[in-house]
């Protein structure tokens, strides 16, 4: 899965980079059609990356939420065999489980933000060296 990560942040970035710079090139001549078409690439990219993003966000919450629940209960109640397994699950849910893109970075929301802000990054750096 962490490959597969990788090669989609890497082309979502892409896909909202140069999408973006075309639309800042399009705006002069104001041609709809290509605007528009422009406009969906960039939005179906940044969706794309929000969602792997929010997944691994959602992934890393339910985690650390099964540990929590578990130690809620009243397991120190329970047959000694029982609470073996509910000790392995806490300790287990301590160890935070996250979805990461490539072994190199992780996927959260955090990591939309950053990606987003690498865009507008790229883009103002573009609008510096063309003007």
């Amino acid at each position: 899965m962490s490959p597969i990560c990788f090669m989609e942040m890497f082309k979502s970035l892409l896909g909202m980079c140069m999408p973006s710079y075309y639309i800042l090139a399009e705006l002069s001549e104001f041609n709809i059609r290509n605007l528009t078409v422009y406009s969906m690439v960039l939005i179906s990219m940044t969706c794309n990356i929000f969602l792997i993003c929010y997944i691994g966000e959602v992934l890393t919450e339910k985690c650390k939420e099964i540990g929590d629940t578990v130690y809620m209960t009243e397991w120190y109640h329970l047959p000694n065999k029982d609470i073996l397994s509910f000790i392995m699950i806490i300790s287990r849910s301590s160890v935070e489980v996250k979805m990461t893109a490539g072994k190199i970075i992780d996927m959260s929301l955090f990591t939309f933000a950053t990606i987003v802000k690498t865009v507008f990054a790229y883009l103002n750096m573009l609008c510096q060296t063309t003007l």
